[in-house]
């Protein structure tokens, strides 16, 4: 499952769903972004657990063939799941529950607990802090090498933007008129986190850095200070072989 924000509004990203409002943290339920009928279907659903068909209808005052339209159009979107029951002769019955994306619809606080539990690392040992982004970074690196292997320029961060859109971050890139490469990201994907704490931007250029070997990296727009996304300004060296220079980076 992949997030972006938009605005104020994260978009859940699932193959069987699609594009799909989700959740953010203390800005209010996303299902308000849905249809009144299914909000009120997964709503019910949140709170029972399983339902058949009837029960929804029953708990919500409409015919069971509208139940049964809002659960086929949820069940179309990857929103809720169901399970067949023959009980003898005649149709089985279905006994609906949400999905694990439609579940994740429902308002997550998790960039406040990782926010939270990095504060009490900080307090207990600040270089435990530090190790603690150096890991991830490693491990983010790690992962996108075996996307990045064996492209160069252009190319090269044109998929590493493709990687961190998978990662939340709304990301693309483009090749500007001086021949500089352009990296936006328009989702902070750890926003609560990197509003407390420099590290997280950090290691960010350093991820960059660590993935464009050879290549230049400023950042010229910030989301931190309030700027609609991160830019990075990506360029490339080009070294004689031979020079002095490309000897000594070699």
């Amino acid at each position: 499952m992949k997030i972006k924000r938009l605005n104020s509004v994260y978009i859940v990203f699932s193959p069987s769903s699609g594009y799909l409002p989700a959740v953010n943290n203390t800005r209010g339920s996303s299902l308000d972004l849905l249809p009144e009928g299914r909000r009120q279907v997964l709503t019910t659903l949140k709170e029972a657990g399983t339902l058949a068909a009837g029960k929804i209808a029953e708990t919500l005052g409409i015919s069971v063939s509208g139940a049964r339209q809002h659960l086929a159009a949820l069940a179309g979107q990857g929103l809720v799941e169901y399970d067949r029951l023959r009980h003898g002769p005649g149709r089985p019955r279905h006994l609906y529950r949400l999905s694990r994306d439609g579940d994740a619809l429902f308002t997550r606080r998790y960039g406040e607990l990782a926010t939270e539990l990095l504060t009490y690392v900080q307090q207990g040992n600040p270089q435990e802090l530090q190790r603690v982004f150096l890991e991830r970074q490693r491990r983010r690196v790690r992962d996108g090498q075996d996307r990045l292997e064996g492209l160069e320029g252009a190319e090269r961060v044109k998929e590493l933007a493709r990687v961190l859109d998978q990662d939340g971050y709304f990301a693309h890139a483009e090749v500007l008129e001086d021949g500089a490469i352009r990296l936006v990201e328009r989702n902070c994907a750890v926003r609560d986190v990197a509003e407390r704490f420099h590290e997280a931007c950090s290691s960010e250029i350093e991820f960059l850095t660590d993935l464009l070997p050879g290549a230049q990296i400023l950042r010229d727009s910030h989301i931190v200070d309030g700027a609609p996304a991160c830019a990075y300004l990506i360029r490339f060296r080009h070294e004689d072989p031979n020079s002095d220079t490309a000897t000594k980076e070699r």
